[in-house]
């Protein structure tokens, strides 16, 4: 037989078995109701695993539903819309959206290979599609793609007499405008615009009171323009500068042309000017070379409608002072204060605006004027000691001088601005000083919440840490600031809870934590082993008539969420605690007349009992092979030994 007919014969057995596997492969059967989506997947199979150029048909009984080559997407045109193809590499997924009953029936997967022969592999896939009708809609919208000005229909068809059809657009009720609905339901554009693109729902609602709904998109394309345009903008000279151009495209932008009176502005050819993403100039450091009449341009695919309106830039100098107030007036209740400010444009072409304000937030006294940038104060009162601040500003920058008005004998005013963080037994201050030039003296004033007595604790800085306080409870703070005359004024108060739930003591209502001397806190906190886990104790404080103790330990910190537990023993057995972990204990000591105090915090290092006893296993596995193997030894030896006799005795 010659080598043609064997090849021959082989191709067409090789056809054969393709085509029964091809034939026994089993459809996928898929159900949906009108109006909804349903997702083709289909398996691509390459030779030997490698992806080569490829032809993949979707077809509805011979109608071809859409293809792909080279990224390249054709869709039938009953399926324009709503028919979309994904690939991965070894499988395709085609979503048909917005169903119809129509579109109930048979669908095949299908790859070919044009450069290769045979052009087909085992591939291609089967489908059989079933489209639950709906008692309502019959024919629901798809997603429609049309340029601005063009007509488009969206359908939404009912079987049911009297059926009433409403339209809402991303969501909300349709409001009148460039659509109408049709008397078969149907919305319909006469000329879409560019405020038309959304979401669209069609709802139909049957006599009886049921309803239906299929939804679908609209995007309308137009050419890019500029949908907004400032006619003056001021750029602050030796600062950087932004020149925007408002626009709109769809599709997106491709470009975006800049003129400079009446020529060509390339920020690409201009040092220290750059276009940024969205096309706006931004200026590196603005100089008078920048000032002038601009126009931009957008494009995209479609063009551009044109340029915009002329901007007018304007180089602007910062303003500057010449004239500041001092840093500090000192003066009597009933006295009058002048505070000079001035100041001019950079240029000295203009003068800026100028203000002045309270730097706590507050308003000027009602006794004060602002004249020429002056700021005038008649029969000063207490009230009006504080920082005062002067603002020039122009279109191009803000500058800013303080000063501080201090009235003779008088108490320095609280600090402002007090928060705070807080831990399950902890909380951490921080506030601004009312006047730098006041001392840094504070006093922290803290309080249970619930009516308890204050305790201090006095600090330097603006920050503090209050500890001992107890988890899940309500605190209240405030700040006093005093200087070398003495107390002064209060922050204002604020409210914090600490994290944790309460615990609750029985036999008494919880007070605020007082301090008492060092010597009269729990002594020799110490945690040891015992057979039953782990034994907390301590001496009791040397004042004595303690009610109870509150213990409390965690694992790594006592800032987390702490064991609390109270006693009235000087011991407690804390139980089995976990193996190479770090345990920190306090005990708290609260006194019959509800005074507390706390110890030292006891760190207690959990060792690893389980690897100690990996070596002595080991070791006694040793022995035991070592022991066996001198038995087998011992064994072998004797039963050659009465070998050697025995052969002996027989000669």
């Amino acid at each position: 037989m010659s080598p043609i007919i064997l090849f021959l014969s082989a191709v067409y057995i090789q056809s054969g078995i393709a085509k029964f596997i091809e034939e026994e492969k089993k459809p996928i059967y898929l159900s949906a109701h009108v109006g909804e989506s349903v997702v083709f997947s289909c398996d691509l199979d390459f030779p030997q695993g490698v992806i080569i150029p490829y032809i993949l048909y979707y077809y509805k009984e011979g109608e071809k539903v859409v293809s792909l080559q080279d990224e390249d997407t054709e869709t039938g045109t009953d399926y324009i819309g709503r028919a979309s193809i994904q690939t991965d590499g070894s499988r395709a997924r085609l979503t048909l959206s917005g169903l119809r009953e129509t579109d109930h029936g048979w669908y095949e997967c299908r790859l070919f290979f044009p450069n290769r022969t045979p052009t087909t592999r085992l591939n291609g896939t089967w489908y059989h599609l079933t489209v639950h009708g709906r008692e309502l809609l019959s024919m629901p919208p798809k997603n429609e793609t049309v340029l601005e000005g063009e007509t488009v229909r969206m359908e939404c068809s009912t079987r049911e007499p009297g059926a009433r059809v409403t339209w809402y657009k991303d969501g909300s009720l349709l409001e009148p405008g460039s659509a109408r609905v049709s008397p078969g339901g149907a919305l319909v554009f006469q000329s879409a615009g560019v405020s038309d693109p959304g979401l669209y729902t069609c709802q139909v609602i049957s006599p009886a009171g049921r309803s239906q709904s299929a939804s679908a998109y609209l995007d309308v394309r137009y050419k890019a323009r500029v949908v907004y345009t400032e006619k003056e903008v001021y750029l602050p000279f030796g600062r950087p500068g932004i020149l925007d151009c408002h626009f709109s495209a769809n599709p997106p932008l491709t470009k975006l042309r800049w003129e400079k009176d009446g020529f060509l502005f390339d920020p690409f050819n201009v040092p220290g000017v750059f276009s940024k993403r969205n096309g706006s100039l931004y200026f590196n450091k603005v100089d008078e070379t920048h000032g002038g009449e601009y126009t931009c341009t957008p494009y995209n695919d479609l063009g551009t409608l044109g340029p915009s309106p002329r901007i007018r830039v304007v180089v602007q100098h910062p303003p500057v002072f010449t004239l500041t107030p001092h840093n500090m007036y000192l003066r009597r209740t009933g006295d009058s204060i002048l505070m000079p400010c001035d100041a001019l444009d950079g240029d000295s072409a203009h003068r800026p605006t100028i203000l002045w304000f309270k730097k706590d937030g507050s308003p000027l006294p009602d006794r004060a004027t602002v004249s020429g940038g002056n700021l005038t104060i008649i029969n000063i009162n207490e009230s009006d000691r504080g920082m005062y601040q002067c603002v020039a500003s122009n279109e191009a920058a803000t500058i800013s001088a303080d000063t501080e008005l201090l009235i003779e004998g008088s108490a320095p005013r609280g600090p402002y601005n007090l928060t705070g963080n807080v831990t399950y037994t902890s909380v951490t201050l921080s506030w601004r000083p009312a006047s730098p030039a006041t001392s840094d003296q504070y006093s922290v004033w803290v309080r249970a919440a619930d009516g308890a007595e204050w305790r201090t604790v006095k600090v330097s800085g603006d920050r503090a840490t209050i500890t001992s306080l107890d988890p899940g409870r309500e605190y209240e703070f405030m700040v006093l600031v005093q200087d070398h005359n003495g107390d002064g004024m209060f922050s204002k108060p604020i409210k914090l809870k600490t994290k944790g739930k309460p615990v609750e003591v029985q036999g008494s209502t919880p007070t605020a934590s007082q301090s008492i001397m060092d010597s009269d806190k729990p002594q020799k906190v110490r945690v040891t082993p015992t057979e039953g886990g782990y034994l907390l104790e301590w001496e009791p404080p040397a004042s004595g008539e303690v009610e109870y103790y509150r213990l409390a330990w965690a694992q790594g910190s006592l800032d987390s969420l702490p064991v609390i537990i109270d006693t009235t023993h000087p011991s407690y057995l804390v139980g089995d605690l976990q193996e190479g972990g770090v345990y920190h204990f306090q005990v708290k000591a609260v006194t019959v007349n509800n005074k507390e105090t706390t110890s030292d915090t006891f760190i207690l290092h959990v060792p690893v009992y389980q690897t100690a006893s990996i070596p002595y296993m080991f070791a006694g596995f040793v022995g035991f092979v070592l022991a066996a193997a001198l038995v087998c030894a011992y064994t072998n030896r004797l039963y050659f030994q009465r070998k050697i006799e025995a052969l002996k005795s027989r000669h």
